[in-house]
């Protein structure tokens, strides 16, 4: 429900779904095909049947494992500005702010720091 509130796609599951519309869908919602018909199912889109058969496509296809098209990999950008706050105007280190949020300084760092937009300044 989250990643796709049933009232929001529900619209978009109506009619035929095939592979091409599946992918499409891929695209606009940043989520899995598979993860689409399943919830297309869930939520009574398409029938058991239906379903099914769109399973038996993705085995045919070599597709359970890797689906065409990736989604791209999305970095936050407003972690990276809230820790330059922290750094630079508050004067707080990262020991500091990983012991705020109940993290190993070595956690902190792996989450935050390296995954992210490279901060300004890093203490």
């Amino acid at each position: 429900e989250f990643l796709m509130p049933t009232k929001e796609i529900k619209p978009y599951l109506t009619g035929k779904l095939n592979m091409g519309r599946l992918a499409d869908l891929k695209r606009g919602w940043k989520v899995s095909m598979q993860a689409i018909v399943y919830w297309a199912e869930t939520i009574g889109a398409i029938t058991a049947n239906q379903s099914r058969y769109l399973w038996m496509q993705f085995n045919s296809q070599g597709m359970r494992k890797k689906e065409p098209i990736d989604i791209p990999i999305e970095y936050p950008t407003l972690i990276p500005e809230i820790l330059e706050i922290y750094f630079t105007k508050l004067n707080y280190n990262k020991k500091d702010v990983a012991k705020i949020l109940c993290l190993h300084l070595k956690e902190f760092e792996e989450r935050y720091i390296a995954n992210s937009a490279p901060l300004k300044l890093v203490r």
